[in-house]
């Protein structure tokens, strides 16, 4: 009879443990696993499952949440990155204003690769990049490479003393320019729009296309700004030479770290799925 007692205590466990059975019910098992060792020893147990598992619930929302929250501040810094590159833009190219944010531009450079490197550290971008991306990462560094030989070249000639440049006279020389540093930013941004987009909806890693694109746009900033601004013909060459160096520099550092990036998150998924 006793073991018949206990099969049917711990039938009703479950449910005691539950919170979800009669008073009638509470009182029977709870006067039962005072008497009985074993039952209140299943009992412990299962009351042990249960607040585990709510403890692995409210750890998996916590998870959640924070990957939310992540996700919210990398949206917020790809606004801003993009936003701040489209107000250098307009204020240079179509409002032919000479702001201080570019008297000295590898630090707004390196502002917005600190800031593409904190989205490169968020939970997107884990997905490797496809031969797209790729082909879109060579045609921005192809749009880098022509305009550093087209201005040096141009510098060089200016020093010669030449009185044309590609079968234009001097006066033409600025707004053939011109037209081509803007068509060239807005090619620019539109790529870093789109990586940003390849990175927040398809998970792509195209982190280092950030650093890419970026550093392509200050390139032709410079570019704009020597050719609006620049007057002094003795240092030219030297100061041209140097501002595209060193934001090549920067740029090249900003890939290398996003990179290593990139290789420490698969070596870290690798280890996740052995």
């Amino acid at each position: 009879m006793e073991k018949i007692n206990c099969d049917i205590i711990r039938d009703l466990i479950p449910s005691y443990v539950d919170e979800v059975c009669s008073q009638a019910t509470r009182e029977y098992v709870e006067e039962h696993i005072q008497s009985c060792g074993e039952c209140r020893l299943i009992a412990a147990r299962l009351r042990g499952q249960t607040l585990a598992g709510e403890k692995l619930e409210q750890k998996e929302l916590d998870g959640l949440k924070k990957i939310r929250n992540t996700l919210k501040y990398q949206n917020i810094i790809c606004y801003v990155l993009l936003l701040f590159v489209v107000f250098l833009g307009i204020l240079l190219f179509f409002i032919n204003k000479y702001s201080a944010l570019l008297v000295d531009q590898p630090l707004p450079l390196v502002v917005c690769l600190l800031a593409a490197l904190a989205f490169s550290a968020g939970s997107r971008g884990h997905e490797p990049a496809v031969k797209k991306n790729y082909l879109l990462g060579g045609f921005s560094l192809a749009i880098d490479i022509y305009f550093m030989v087209l201005f040096i070249y141009t510098v060089r000639r200016l020093i010669a003393g030449a009185e044309t440049i590609f079968g234009m006279d001097l006066p033409e020389i600025g707004p053939f320019l011109e037209n081509q540093l803007i068509a060239a930013y807005f090619v620019q941004t539109a790529l870093l729009f789109y990586n940003f987009f390849c990175i927040m909806h398809w998970n792509r890693n195209c982190h280092w296309l950030l650093c890419l694109n970026l550093t392509g746009i200050f390139l032709l900033l410079n570019y704009d700004v020597w050719l609006k601004y620049m007057d002094n013909f003795d240092t030219l060459q030297a100061s041209l030479l140097r501002s595209t160096f060193v934001l090549i520099g920067i740029g090249a550092a900003g890939i290398l770290v996003c990179l290593l990036l990139a290789c420490g998150i698969r070596r870290k998924k690798a280890a996740g799925n052995t």
